[in-house]
């Protein structure tokens, strides 16, 4: 196997940040399928157990609006994950909060328990075994930086959704919602 090195000497056209662009957004997709497999006996996959556990953050703020603002997602994605979430018993949308038109989601008692079933990640941590725990300490920090030029990057269209308080608090915290 080559190493890194080898890797970014091998792809002369490619400079080393799109190699290192290319090898995170690889990950994240591997990770997210082996994530996948996991909850497949759950009856969810990993973008749901993400969606469960904003609702469960969020408690009574938890409409569909604020939920795509928190994952930093369409509003349109969100809600048709919602719609089949739904139909699959693991939230339930509720008519009325602040506003009379607005419609929040809570999780059903099945939501809960796929909720709960969700938490355990083994294969996160089987995954990210392989590292010592200074490389993961270094690595999350390296990612909360990436996050923060990304989200400042992001924030240049004036078009963004995204609220300033939520994105304050990203700067804020370590802890993803």
């Amino acid at each position: 196997m080559k190493n890194v090195k080898d890797m970014i000497e091998g792809h002369k056209v490619m400079e080393r940040d799109y190699v290192a662009w290319t090898v995170m957004r690889n990950v994240g997709h591997l990770m997210e399928r082996v994530r996948d497999r996991e909850l497949a006996k759950y009856g969810i996959n990993a973008r749901q157990a993400g969606l469960l556990r904003h609702i469960k953050v969020l408690g009574d703020e938890a409409t569909p609006a604020q939920i795509a603002r928190t994952m930093f997602r369409e509003p349109t994605s969100v809600s048709a994950i919602i719609i089949r979430m739904e139909k699959q018993g693991l939230v339930k949308r509720l008519k009325g909060g602040r506003k009379k038109n607005q419609v929040r989601v809570c999780l059903t008692e099945k939501g809960e328990k796929a909720f709960l079933d969700a938490a355990a990640r083994e294969s996160i941590k089987r995954i990210m075994s392989r590292l010592s725990e200074e490389n993961r300490a270094n690595l999350l920090e390296a990612l909360l930086e990436l996050r923060r030029s990304t989200l400042a990057e992001f924030l240049k269209d004036s078009r963004t959704p995204f609220p300033t308080d939520l994105i304050a608090n990203l700067e804020k915290t370590s802890a993803p919602l």
